[in-house]
Order: C-alpha cells, then structure tokens, then sequence
C-alpha cells in the first residue's frame, strides 16, 4: 500500500444551507426499499468543482490523486460540528436513557445498538426528518400521469444547516486551492431530482472543527470512522473486514471482541459518464474499531486516509475521540431540526383550497374531541334516550340550518311520549344546538353506540 506520509494537510471549511428539500440515496435502486442517506456525500462537493476539471493546472492530483479530499457534510446542532454516533453505544430496551459504550462497559440488561443520529461533542443529539412525497411519471403523449409509473421520494427539508472540509495536500498548489473554494461558493444544485423541484443549496465558506482527539496513544487505541471507509486486499479485491495490513498499519492488533462495525455496499452512479460505476463494499460510518498495541507513526498514517476513494471523503477516521472514550454517556437535551416557516400569505387559488380545506379538517378534529369530552362528563344524563331518539335528532340536523336548528329540537324534545327522557340533558342539548350544528349531529351519531345499565342490571 502507498505510505502517504504522516504531514498534516491544508484544510478549508464550508457551511450549506438547504434552499429546498434536498434527495441524497444511499443506493441507485429505482425499485423496493430506498435508504435515504443521513449526510452530505463528499462525492457532492467534488462533482461541483470536476465542472471545471479543465481549468486546474493538475487535475489529476486534485481529483484522482487522494491529495485533495472532500469531506462528507454533517448536520449543524445549534452551529456545533456533530458526528454519527458511534455504533459502540447501546441503550437498555426497556430504558433508553441508560446508553453503555460496548468496548469500555457491560451490562447485564437486554441491549438495543443505536444506529441512527448525530451527536456534539457536549453530547446534545439531534436526528434528521424526512418529508416523503408521492410522485408519478408524465407520459407527453397523453399528457397525462404514465399508468403503473408511481413513485416517492424521501427528502431532508429546506433550511437545514450542514458543515464540511476539504483537505489538501501541501504539493498542491495555492492557485488550484483558490480555484476549488470559488468552484463551491455560491447556490449550486444537488441530488436527486435537482432539475425539478428539490437540490438547491448554498455555500459558503467559513466556520471550523474543534479537535476531539486525543493521540496519547495508550495500550488500546480506537479508531471511529468519520466517514465510510472502502478496504481492498492485497489483489484490490474490495473487503468488508479490517486487518492490520489493508489499514496501512506497520503495527498494532485488532481488538475484535471491542469492534462495532457495520457494513454496507453500494453502486454509484456517475451523471457525467451517465453510468453506474462497480459495486463498492464500505465499512458504514460511525463504526467503531479498537487496536491494541498502536504506534504513533501509524496514528499519524491513520490520519492521511484509510483504504480507497479518498477524493470523495472516504477514510476519514478520527483518534481516540471523546465520544468513544466514557463508557455510560449521557445524552444532552434533544434538539429539533424542523425549521419553523415563515407566515406568508398565500396567493394562490389552489394554495388557498388547500389552506381551507385544512383548516375544516382541523375544526373537525376539534369538535370531536369536545364530543368526546361531552359524552365522558355527561353521558349518564341521557341514559334514559333511546337510539330511535337521537336518530330523529340526527334527521333535524340534516334537514335544517343553523338558524332554526335549536327550535326544532327544543319542539322535538319537548312534546309528545318521549318527553320526560329528555328532560335531565335538554338544557345541555339546545346550548350546544344553539352554538354548533356540527357538534349536534357528531353527538347523535356517538351517543347511540353507548351502552347503559338498565333497572335489571343488564346492558341495553
């Protein structure tokens, strides 16, 4: 394997904000489950800067070489830098407050590995959010939705705040450095469907990482992938399981009964070639390896990348970091990532459809919770009202209108052979009536379904 050397590289930071919802897969699959990917690939950010791959004084080192490396880009908690939590903590089924860290504590309670989430260095959790849409081919001959071609998108949602870096070697050039971050800053699109409606972003440069390493190495050390790593042997052949060799280490031993590692395979799809590019097989980041017995030239090998396709972000590890060294972390308080929108009036004809049309919803749901609420305090004054009654009550409310909705009610209830079963909830009856036909016609439609104890303790 190459030794890329131990000097530390040149980095520059970045800050994107979603302008739009944004779709990035973990696979190209068209079909069955699609994994939605829960970070900005680095391979993003290099397919901006490749469009103008002519223009560098040596593009095959900046693209191709591994001595410029695109970070993937992670979800911003509060402006803090977060990182996928490590695969190494574990909550109890039963409480999951109580996280272990597996390679430092044990517990004798059923365990649940948590997979999903970004976490701060002061270990405040935040989880991304998904707004899922249907969608359906368009068939330009008929002009119409194409038959059998339904499909849905799951989407991170517009405003969303991410960070990342790019790492660059000394060799390159400080023209080329430039040219990268002024091919990045500004709106750009990416993603899936980023011709439609989703993929508009914006870039900016600025902000920084703070160091969460600690590279005393001990007799174990553990290594928490950053990033997705891709392992080769020693016929290129991609592997899933580390060893000390196609690590790039001289030293050291895998510790496995303290390694969490997941794995995961995937084909990337090249938009300029139009091609999908061969299966990758890639150790899922956030996994946790721990080796014995490390020395502090490999630490420092460690860091310039590990296994392949270094250019797109791949092999980022970090040493010893704080988030794998306590082993019962604590959670901070949860933050949201929703991102409260605007009040801005709506000036569509279908915008305003819409908004009435929730707005009824809403009103509905309402008033059925006051229903419900009016039959728990008060069902025991219409215990003696048959089913026959309240469905001439609910005959009223159909045939009438608001205005002489109470009237009729008050005539029904108040004359003939049924008369005196009314007369415990009459008053409660005709306030509502004069208040709310709606809420009437859902009480004549609920009350009737409830049963009451009759003077021979039987159900009617």
């Amino acid at each position: 394997m190459q030794d890329r050397g131990t000097k530390p590289m040149r980095e520059l930071y970045f800050r994107v904000k979603f302008l739009s919802d944004i779709i990035f897969q973990a696979s190209s699959n068209t079909e069955g489950k699609v994994v939605q990917l829960d970070f900005i690939p680095g391979s993003i950010f290099l397919g901006i800067v490749a469009q103008k791959y002519s223009e560098f004084l040596n593009p095959f080192d900046i693209f191709h070489s591994g001595k410029v490396r695109f970070g993937d880009a992670h979800i911003l908690c509060g402006g803090k830098a977060t990182y996928k939590i490590p695969l190494s903590y574990f909550q109890e089924k039963l409480d999951a407050l109580k996280i272990i860290n597996r390679h430092l504590a044990t517990s004798d309670k059923q365990l649940k590995q948590i997979r999903e989430g970004f976490i701060t260095k002061d270990g405040e959790v935040i989880y991304i959010e998904y707004d899922y849409s249907q969608k359906s081919a368009y068939d330009r001959e008929k002009r119409r939705s194409k038959d059998s071609q339904m499909y849905g998108y799951k989407a991170m949602r517009s405003g969303l705040c991410w960070s990342f870096c790019i790492r660059i070697d000394d060799s390159i050039a400080l023209e080329d450095e430039q040219k990268i971050a002024d091919s990045l800053v500004g709106i750009k699109r990416a993603g899936k469907s980023k011709s439609a409606q989703y993929g508009l972003i914006e870039i900016s440069k600025g902000g920084s990482f703070e160091n969460i390493e600690n590279m005393s190495l001990g007799e174990e050390v553990t290594i928490y992938a950053n990033s997705r790593i891709a392992l080769f042997d020693a016929n290129g052949a991609p592997v899933c399981i580390p060893t000390i060799e196609n690590l790039g280490l001289t030293s050291g031993k895998i510790l496995w009964d303290k390694c969490q590692i997941r794995t995961t395979s995937f084909a990337p799809y090249n938009s300029k070639r139009a091609v999908r590019d061969y299966e990758r097989a890639v150790i899922d980041k956030g996994s946790v390896m721990v080796v014995g017995g490390l020395n502090s030239d490999d630490a420092a090998r460690l860091k310039r990348g590990v296994g392949g396709y270094l250019s797109e972000g791949f092999g980022d590890v970090l040493i010893n970091p704080t988030l794998t060294q306590k082993p019962t972390p604590v959670f901070a308080v949860r933050q949201e990532t929703r991102i409260k929108l605007a009040n801005t009036p709506v000036a569509t004809h279908i915008g305003r459809f819409l908004q009435k049309r929730r707005e009824t919803k809403t009103d509905m749901l309402d008033i059925s919770q006051s229903v419900r609420e009016f039959i728990e305090k008060h069902k025991d004054k219409f215990a003696k009202v048959s089913k026959s009654q309240w469905g001439q009550i609910r005959a009223i409310c159909q045939n009438a209108n608001d205005e002489n909705i109470a009237q009729k009610i008050d005539d029904f209830i108040s004359k003939g052979v049924s008369k005196t079963k009314w007369d415990d909830g009459k008053k409660l009856l005709l306030e509502n009536a004069n208040q709310n036909i709606t809420f009437v016609r859902l009480l004549s439609m609920q009350m009737p379904k409830l049963k009451f104890e009759n003077s021979n303790g039987g159900k009617k």
